[in-house]
């Protein structure tokens, strides 16, 4: 085949061909051509594009800054590479990657650019990113979840797992900010940090309740059962690991729970480690645990005061507690008694030492002569019986029972019930009056809003506002806490505690015990 007989080569044929959007401007950025590409991704004709400037597609996110580095760097190397928001016809955006070259021909200079649409990968990048973000917080929540089981599980914990997380990150911010070299690279955020430390004592989950939740001091055997459960949560995370070996979150969290409870001068639990062979993450999580365990009242336990509780830890650095851990308590302690001042529990003192059965030991002489249980019943064998002691306690206060993950709460004063609660029962007085009275949720939230910001009791609320009868208000009142008060009392082997609290209820909306359940007399 001669020359003149092959086909013709048209570089506008091999512009419009090309998948990308392509436009030609000439020095003072009059676009003298564009592409079918570049019609099809702004909206506009090509008559329409024509003798315009590409300030015709320039979004209100394409700033005079931005302006000023695509003209700096065609003016310095002759090209601009970079990824820009620009605005179809219709006021619509879209990112593009552009590249724009400066060009010199027989009439002078000309730039070509050329725009790539990345708008369709970026909001998958994005829904990627959503989608696994969505994951690891359901991860979390499930795992977070789980650390509040092992702490539900346990008497007396309260606001523990808060203020673990408070502490914890203040430490780990200190740490980071001067002695990052001592953490791995993939444990350096704070936050990361204080979330795993909430799950140190995920392994009580499996520990019995007759040795996780024992009044009295754990005999030998017990006392192996309960050093074992930091092993137990770091099977649970060794676990997860399996299935997401590079997780950060995972990777952190298996550390705290693990090493929480060894000891600097290696005469902690349950693998004896001692020294730098104890991570660092778990040395911050010992010291917090065992702050909150000091400053926190139990049973067995007075609470002690935050400063004393400081200096018992600083006397112990180099021996139970990582020198450096202890550092970070000392420069964080302002910091972190404000957290304690906020997130502490409110601890009401007791009239008097807890007795054997776990409630106040009033006088016989002050009880209804129903109070006066079997012998053979103390002790927590049943609810029932540790219910008889609380009822006649002059002062008031709150019996609380729980059973496995059941809690029961029932207050409770002079032989009068004035509240019942049972955490298996869904059911709440505002779904009773919603189902039964026909009140609408507006007037009842709006109630609610009302007592919360004015403190007023909310049943009495209720009949001020003319939304309930008073009589009906009683006898509904009177079904919905008989019913709770009477599962609370049926609950299988109970752990039973009753809490003497001076609380002021309307007489006439709380009901004698004899009114809402039978109780058993004295043999």
């Amino acid at each position: 085949m001669s020359t003149s007989d092959s086909p013709r080569f048209h570089l506008a044929d091999v512009l419009e061909s090309l998948p990308d959007a392509v436009v030609v401007t000439d020095a003072a950025s009059q676009i003298l051509y564009a592409n079918r590409g570049y019609c099809e991704l702004t909206g506009y004709s090509l008559e329409e594009v024509l003798g315009q400037t590409p300030k015709l597609i320039r979004s209100p996110e394409t700033g005079p800054e931005t302006v000023r580095e695509v003209w700096d760097s065609l003016t310095a190397i002759g090209e601009f590479r970079g990824r820009l928001t620009n605005k179809r016809a219709n006021g619509s955006l879209f990112r593009a990657d552009v590249g724009i070259s400066r060009m010199s021909g027989p009439h002078g200079v000309y730039f070509v650019c050329r725009l790539r649409d990345v708008t369709a990968e970026l909001e998958l990048e994005r829904r990627y990113a959503q989608a696994a973000a969505a994951a690891a917080q359901a991860r979390d929540t499930t795992i977070l979840a789980l650390a509040g089981l092992a702490e539900k599980r346990d008497t007396g914990t309260g606001a523990h797992l808060e203020r673990i997380e408070s502490y914890t990150v203040s430490m780990a911010r200190w740490l980071v900010a001067n002695h990052p070299e001592r953490l791995p690279t993939w444990a350096r955020d704070p936050e990361l940090i204080a979330r795993c430390a909430v799950l140190h004592d995920i392994g009580k989950v499996g520990v019995p309740d007759s040795v996780l939740l024992k009044p009295g001091k754990l005999n030998a055997e017990e006392q192996r059962i309960m050093r074992g459960h930091p092993s137990l949560g770091a099977e649970i995370i060794d676990r997860l690991l399996s299935l997401q070996p590079d997780s950060d979150f995972l990777l952190v969290a298996r550390d705290a729970v693990a090493y929480h409870h060894e000891a600097y001068d290696g005469t902690g639990y349950p693998y004896g480690l001692a020294g730098e062979q104890i991570p660092m993450v778990a040395q911050m999580v010992s010291v917090a645990d065992v702050l909150d365990a000091l400053t926190s009242k139990r049973a067995y336990k007075p609470a002690h005061g935050f400063a004393e509780a400081v200096q018992w830890i600083a006397q112990r650095a180099g021996k139970t507690f990582h020198p450096l851990a202890v550092d970070a308590l000392l420069a964080c302690s302002a910091e972190i008694e404000l957290a304690h001042a906020k997130l502490g529990d409110k601890v009401v003192e007791l009239a008097a030492p807890i007795g054997p059965s776990g409630v106040d030991p009033t006088k016989p002489g002050e009880r209804p002569a129903a109070a006066e249980a079997p012998a053979a019943l103390r002790g927590g064998i049943t609810a029932t019986a540790a219910f008889l002691e609380a009822v006649g306690c002059s002062t008031g206060g709150e019996f609380i029972v729980r059973s496995g993950e059941v809690v029961g709460r029932v207050y409770v004063r002079e032989g009068r019930v004035a509240w019942a609660y049972l955490s298996s029962e869904r059911v709440v007085l505002e779904d009773r009056l919603r189902r039964e009275d026909g009140l609408a949720g507006g007037m009842l939230d709006a109630v609610i809003a009302s007592c919360k910001a004015t403190g007023a009791n909310f049943a009495e609320e209720l009949v001020r506002r003319g939304l309930i009868s008073h009589r009906r208000l009683r006898d509904l009142m009177r079904e919905h806490i008989g019913e709770r008060l009477r599962g609370v009392l049926a609950l299988p082997n109970p752990v039973a505690l009753f809490a003497p609290q001076a609380r002021t209820y309307s007489s006439d909306l709380t009901f004698p015990v004899s009114e809402l359940v039978e109780l058993p007399t004295a043999a």
